[in-house]
């Protein structure tokens, strides 16, 4: 019945299934990203990142270069939980995002990695982008805090 209810009922549904995680609605909500535009897509795509698992990564990574930033946060969190290291040049280029929400996650993202130490410093050493490189120090001193 998801399909016939209306746009509220459908992104309160979609949010259920984040709050629980419920990977068993995995085939579901990506079903409802791929057939589905506007805020019912976004909230799929947020279920998604918040259950930290999709079937095939590379249906997602066009994301990173969507000009709604939503998605492309969304899609650094996703890269964030799936801890791939084919996921992490993604991820070093939205720390250079517009948006500081995106550079946040993506840095949040980073710390996922075992070697996010040396990712952020390597931005660090290599990037003329203040804003890259004030949050890549600040994840740097969130490790040293937690």
């Amino acid at each position: 019945g998801f399909h016939d209810c209306h746009k509220e009922l459908q992104c309160a549904v979609l949010d259920v299934i984040c709050v629980e995680k419920e990977l068993r609605y995995l085939n579901f909500v990506e079903e409802i990203f791929f057939s589905y535009s506007g805020e019912v897509k976004l909230r799929a795509l947020k279920t998604l990142s918040g259950i930290g698992y999709v079937k095939d990564i590379s249906s997602f990574l066009h994301l990173c270069k969507s000009p709604i930033w939503q998605e492309r946060m969304f899609t650094a969190k996703l890269l964030g939980s799936l801890k791939d290291l084919g996921g992490l040049p993604y991820l070093e280029d939205l720390l250079h995002d517009s948006s500081w929400w995106v550079r946040y996650q993506a840095g949040q993202s980073i710390s996922h990695f075992s070697n996010s130490k040396e990712v952020l410093r390597g931005i660090l050493d290599n990037t003329n982008d203040p804003y890259a490189r004030d949050m890549a120090l600040e994840w740097l001193g969130a490790d040293r805090e937690g």
